[in-house]
């Protein structure tokens, strides 16, 4: 069998060797030739068939349908359909055009009359529309997938950001905006807009005690448990036509873990872009732990604890009158962070007997102890501390005069031409309520420990004292704290204040206690 298959694949071999001997190729392609060919072809096919000219009558009554007038007929009809599907193209078009338009104008007038200093803030502004204009596509996108598709759409995404990034009123009036508009553009679908605005609402609220990132985890789940709840409850009104809902929930909880996802990764960046701090962002700078804290510990110790008292001071006040307090309270950490340049010469770090500015004019004095002020911000910066803290660095004297050097001044040159404004500190005054609190609550706190001995009316008079110098000098005239306001405030620190600086009773000596014993 074996030498048969041999055989065989022999004859076949020298079979094919003859006819490859004997034959040769007679065709050959011919490339140019086959070319000129086609576009000869292609040529004489005629341009205008089925062309309709304007005002031609194509056929009359009674008349036979030929070719020609067959093809003129279908080029008409597919002229029409389409002409008429441009128009239905535009039509749509512009109906989203003008319903973008008056949402527009309704959410405008709505921040013009409602949140005014949201209106007047560029920045925030920005952000709105930004985040407008980046959820429009995202809309139109899952919009035209269709189905439970819709139910993804990472709509609570944008209204967490805006809660956390401006406020949680003007993130609501943003929600209701961008539902509407995603009820109009999926021709009114208003179950997927009562969706997307459980969903959102629930993100919304359910950040407003986020202070860590891990605590997005929690917010996830609450949105998630809005839109399953949501999903069933307009799936049961529609009767479950299609069975139980299942990718329509997969599609909520997704948009749900998607929303959140989106906040943690943009969240920090968008902060860094439009310079807006969260709480989030601030609850880190809050550690104690910060080398700029270390520092101050280390370097300049009464600095340190001065700083602290400051913060409790600061944050009773703000919390008092609704003020951010977590701002304030993080603030008043680094509000002295100049002074680690030359911390000896601040009181709070000098020994007693050894103060450097005896031995200095009273002019040299002032330059170096403003110059704390330029220093803090300087540091701030290059320590990429948030523009919100930076400024209450550099508000947080205002524009107050050094009062010791400026007498010193005049008693030891007996020079009653010196001028205020050469011992003044160069500003700017404190512009926001936060800045106003802390530049209180630092001379509250300077003033109270020079005090021998710190009785409750004492420390009630310096309060009262301080706000009222401050008043008078017009340090607090651009930071929109109200009289009450400040009465509020000065109630709110007087119970730290007496805690911290009450009179402590005096122990007995050993002596005295063995006599007692005795």
């Amino acid at each position: 069998l074996v030498g048969s298959e041999m055989c065989i694949r022999d004859s076949i071999k020298t079979v094919y060797e003859l006819v490859k001997h004997f034959l040769r190729a007679n065709v050959v392609l011919d490339k140019d030739e086959t070319e000129r060919r086609r576009n000869e072809a292609r040529e004489g096919v005629p341009k205008d068939k089925g062309i309709v000219m304007k005002g031609e009558i194509i056929v009359r009554a009674h008349d036979p349908i030929t070719k020609e007038i067959r093809e003129k007929l279908y080029s008409l009809n597919q002229h029409l359909r389409e002409r008429g599907r441009e128009k239905e193209v535009a039509r749509k078009l512009f109906a989203q055009g003008l319903l973008f338009a008056i949402l527009v104008v309704v959410f405008s007038l709505y921040l013009r009359y409602e949140e005014k200093e949201i209106w007047r803030s560029d920045r925030e502004l920005i952000l709105l529309w930004l985040l407008a204009f980046v959820s429009l596509p995202l809309i139109k996108v899952f919009v035209k997938l269709g189905g439970p598709t819709v139910y993804a759409l990472p709509l609570p995404f944008v209204g967490i950001v805006t809660a956390m990034l401006i406020s949680t009123s003007v993130a609501m009036g943003f929600v209701f905006f961008l539902v509407f508009l995603l009820i109009g553009l999926s021709g009114f679908q208003v179950f997927a807009g009562i969706v997307m605005l459980a969903a959102s609402m629930v993100g919304i609220f359910s950040v407003e005690r986020v202070n860590k990132l891990s605590e997005f985890y929690e917010s996830m789940l609450f949105i998630s448990i809005a839109s399953v709840f949501s999903i069933l409850a307009v799936e049961l009104l529609r009767g479950f036509g299609g069975g139980f809902p299942w990718k329509a929930l997969l599609a909520g909880v997704g948009g749900s873990i998607i929303s959140v996802v989106l906040v943690m990764g943009f969240l920090p960046l968008l902060e860094k872009i439009f310079g807006i701090t969260t709480n989030v962002t601030l609850l880190e700078l809050g550690d104690l732990n910060h080398p700029l804290m270390r520092r101050l510990a280390v370097e300049a110790s009464g600095t340190y604890h001065h700083s602290i008292v400051v913060s409790t001071l600061a944050e009773a006040g703000a919390s008092a009158i609704g003020a951010n307090a977590l701002l304030v309270r993080v603030a008043s950490y680094f509000h002295d962070i100049g002074k680690l340049k030359k911390p000896e010469y601040f009181i709070e770090n000098q020994t007693p007997g050894k103060n450097p500015h005896d031995k200095l004019s009273p002019k040299v004095s002032y330059l170096i102890v403003v110059a704390h002020v330029r220093d803090g911000v300087e540091i701030a910066k290059k320590a990429g501390l948030p523009p919100p803290i930076v400024q209450i660095i550099r508000e947080h004297h205002g524009t107050t005069i050094m009062s010791v050097f400026y007498e010193r001044m005049k008693n030891k040159y007996h020079d009653e031409r010196t001028l205020e404004s050469e011992f003044r500190y160069p500003g700017p005054k404190p512009s926001t309520k936060e800045s106003g609190i802390v530049m209180i609550a630092d001379s509250v706190e300077a003033t109270a420990r020079s005090l021998e001995e710190p009785t409750t009316s004492r420390l009630k008079g310096v309060i009262r004292d301080v706000i009222k110098k401050r008043l008078g000098d017009g340090q607090l005239d651009d930071c929109d704290l109200s009289l009450k306001e400040l009465r509020m405030i000065g109630d709110a620190m007087l119970p730290i204040l007496i805690g911290i600086f009450h009179p402590r009773l005096e122990y007995p000596k050993k002596e005295d206690r063995r006599n007692d014993k005795g």
